[in-house]
């Protein structure tokens, strides 16, 4: 619930700011999304889902970091 949620409000955030994305708002939303799905999926054991939710994990952090570093 809470990936569906963040990873809703950060796309609602990046769908309002189109003209002038806002990252340092919304991809920090996607990045909590992502790990919170996989652990999600690591609990019930979805394999196809983690691997996916890994992956956007993966890319979100190289996001933040590039972001905020």
């Amino acid at each position: 619930m809470v990936s569906a949620i963040t990873v809703i409000i950060g796309s609602g955030i990046l769908t309002y700011t189109v003209l002038a994305p806002r990252p340092d708002i919304f991809i920090p939303f996607y990045w909590i999304g992502s790990v919170t799905g996989f652990f999600g999926a690591y609990y019930r054991s979805s394999a196809w889902v983690m691997v996916l939710t890994a992956w956007f994990t993966t890319m979100n952090t190289i996001a933040l970091w590039k972001l905020f570093l």
